[in-house]
């Protein structure tokens, strides 16, 4: 606490500091060196558990292994059936290629139209030959066979040995038919499209074109001719057949996919195919390469939710940053919870509405604090959709049974709580897990009881493991929970029992100041079941020498007169040490402990009578005031602060034997007062606000309990009188 009313309330209290040697200004030095040098290290240690945590989640979503997760490639053979885990619908890239290239294979090459100088040419082509043939025809010196080799000779024909006779042989009459309807063929082909690719189709239609009133062997002399004359007139148009085939490509619409939960995507032998390949990834279920943009996109994802946690708890819940378990139990917790989601949720189909999501929070709730568990349970169920393949379904069902599970065990106080929270998660499982299947039509009767009987399981499963475990988890972590808490409170629990049995005043003035701490607790929001209970164990340690201590001396005897001052003060001081002791072999958790060690602080026993009975008993000498001094710690919690002020208060009150409110105020004032000024309150997180209230809630239960009675005339005993003021 630093303020400038506190240093003024300190300013009385110099005095005594330089009595004893000690100069506040080196105090304040070495205090504030040691603090930066504490908060330094802080700060380091928190930077090395994000930067590990945020690695560790990192290579948790990209680099785990689980069975679930596929290393398959097209070829290979299936090692068991895969089904699918969820129903999808995406838009399948291999189907919707394939019909886009069927589209562009049914559109037909497009030619050029036909090209009339290739007409002209073989028509000259035709004369050229015809009248070399002419030539050698009339040769009157070659004998045949030469003519035929001749003839065989010419390089745009491939004639047979019998046309080759004929048309050597053909009256001159005869042969000029022949060569008219040569020309007369090679027109009507040329006036057709002869496409490029389609010469021998074309040359097949010759023959029907050659004149019926020539013999046959005349008609095949044409039919020849003309046939080994024809060429394409008509080329390949590769840019607008292109155009048109990617026009029919473009006109295919994307193809959907849909996949129904569980159905068999490959069955075990299978050879696995492309579109197998396509389905899983679609899925989430094949493992594949890690490319670094998915390592850096799912470092920046986790990183992300990582800043905010540690943000929001830095600024609503520093207290949970500050300690080492706490901090180790938190990252182990959402590191596992992880590693579980990824054994549990890939390749399956029922078992990932049996994630125990509701289990991590339950344990969140009831070992660090329901803010703490709804931030986390967010955090890990953006983690598990992502796990999921991005499925919002799964998101929403871990988020929401999470959430219910956190709240429905928060603060719990009885068992049968458990099985109501068990309840309230199925219920919210099964709403969840209906709603989305609805939604999607998926009306399937044995898929909607799946995954109801799923939903069912995992609120009893989340319960039944948050239950089994977090007693064990707070004892190995050292984290106080409210049902350890409820158990001790109990006036059967054997320390108890000891304390009304041998020391009753210090049992009867333990429950005042549980009271009186519970009260204030609520008014500044500290554990209100945490400082009561520290209250009822708080003075533990006199049940060793009950008699020395003024609650439990009858008649005003007290023991203290037969002893020096100095053994005096050390049996006082030691009922602390003795509480601690006592505390650790009966198991009480640290939290209690803590209070107990701490619930005097530094202060001087008695407000310093035994240290000015021993100057006196010395006759002046000077003493070690250390010897009347408690240990301490200083409070280090609200709590803690809370018992310490609370006790002081009510043995204040208790011996002054207020006759008025205004003088049970004026005692419980001084009493905060002195502990503020002796700076007993500076290492916990109490305001001057929080005295207020606290001193506030003081004064309202001290006047319930200490207000004067009524003084009733002799003689009215057993009479019955409408007094308001009597108790």
């Amino acid at each position: 606490m630093g303020n400038t009313h506190l240093d003024t309330l300190r300013h009385a209290s110099n005095g005594a500091s330089r009595t004893a040697g000690i100069v506040p200004g080196e105090i304040s030095e070495r205090r504030l060196l040691f603090v930066h040098r504490k908060r330094t290290l802080w700060f380091l240690e928190m930077a090395l558990t994000t930067v590990l945590l945020i690695l560790g989640l990192t290579f948790v979503l990209n680099f785990s292994i689980a069975p679930q997760e596929l290393d398959l490639t097209v070829g290979a053979v299936a090692p068991r059936d895969i089904p699918a885990p969820r129903r999808i619908s995406y838009e399948s890239a291999l189907l919707t290629q394939a019909e886009r290239e069927r589209a562009a294979t049914a559109v037909g090459n497009v030619y050029t139209a036909p090209d009339p100088s290739i007409t002209r040419a073989q028509l000259n082509r035709a004369r050229e030959i015809v009248a070399y043939i002419d030539s050698v025809r009339h040769d009157d010196y070659a004998p045949p066979e030469v003519k035929a080799r001749w003839v065989a000779e010419i390089p745009d024909l491939t004639l047979s040995t019998g046309t080759i006779s004929t048309v050597i042989s053909l009256e001159e009459t005869a042969w000029q038919r022949v060569v008219a309807d040569v020309y007369s063929v090679l027109e009507q082909m040329f006036r057709m499209d002869i496409p490029q690719g389609r010469l021998n189709e074309a040359r097949t239609q010759v023959p029907r074109l050659v004149s019926y009133a020539l013999p046959a062997d005349q008609a095949n002399v044409v039919a020849e001719i003309a046939r080994d004359l024809l060429v394409p007139n008509s080329f390949l148009d590769a840019e607008a057949t292109e155009a048109l085939r990617q026009q029919a490509r473009a006109s295919v619409a994307p193809i959907q996919r849909t996949i129904e939960r569980g159905e068999i995507i490959v069955r075990s032998g299978d050879v696995v195919t492309a579109l197998d390949i396509e389905e899983l990834e679609a899925l989430g279920l094949l493992r594949g390469p890690q490319g670094w943009q998915k390592v850096v996109g799912t470092f920046f994802f986790v990183a992300s939710m990582v800043l905010v946690l540690l943000v929001f708890m830095y600024r609503f819940r520093p207290e949970m940053l500050t300690s080492h378990k706490r901090r180790v139990l938190l990252v182990l917790t959402i590191l596992s919870s992880l590693i579980l989601a990824k054994a549990m949720i890939p390749g399956h189909v029922v078992l990932p509405y049996v994630f125990p999501m509701a289990a991590i929070s339950m344990l969140l709730a009831l070992l660090f604090d329901i803010s703490v568990a709804l931030m986390v349970t967010t955090m890990l169920s953006f983690a598990v959709g992502v796990i999921a393949g991005s499925s919002l379904e799964l998101s929403v069902y871990a988020l929401l049974g999470g959430l219910i599970g956190a709240v429905s065990v928060y603060q719990v106080e009885r068992l049968g709580e458990f099985v109501w929270a068990a309840a309230y998660v199925a219920l919210a499982n099964v709403v969840i897990g209906l709603a989305f299947r609805l939604y999607n039509q998926n009306y399937d009767p044995i898929g909607l009881l799946q995954i109801a009987g799923a939903g069912i399981f995992n609120g009893a499963l989340s319960t039944s493991l948050a239950f089994a475990t977090f007693s064990t988890f707070g004892r190995v972590f050292g984290i106080t929970t409210s049902l350890q808490l409820l158990e001790m409170a109990r006036p059967t629990h054997p320390l108890l029992r000891q304390l009304l049995l041998g020391a009753p005043g210090t049992y009867h003035h333990s429950i005042i100041v549980g009271n009186l701490a519970e009260r204030a607790a609520e008014l500044v929001g500290a554990d209100s079941l945490l400082a009561r209970v520290g209250a009822y164990y708080h003075d533990i340690g006199k049940i060793k020498c009950p008699y020395f201590f003024a609650e439990n001396q009858v008649d005003g005897q007290s023991y203290h007169e037969r002893l020096d001052a100095r053994t005096s003060a050390q049996i006082i001081i030691n009922h602390v040490r003795d509480g601690v002791e006592l505390g650790r072999k009966y198991g009480l958790p640290d939290r209690v402990l803590d209070i107990i060690a701490e619930h005097h602080g530094t202060s001087t026993v008695s407000y310093g009578y035994f240290y000015q009975r021993a100057i006196e008993e010395t006759n002046g000498q000077v003493l070690d005031e250390s010897d009347f001094h408690y240990g301490g710690p200083r409070p280090q919690t609200k709590e803690a602060a809370i018992v310490m002020l609370a006790d002081s208060a009510e043995a204040a009150v208790r011996a002054a034997r207020p006759t008025s409110p205004s003088e049970v105020e004026r005692i419980v004032r001084t009493v905060i007062d002195e502990k503020l000024t002796a700076g007993e309150l500076d290492q916990c997180d109490l305001t001057l606000g929080n005295l207020d209230s606290i001193r506030t809630a003081f004064i309202d239960v001290l006047v319930g309990i200490f207000h004067p009675r009524v003084q009733y005339p002799a003689g009215t005993a057993g009479t019955c009188k409408s007094d308001p003021g009597a108790s």
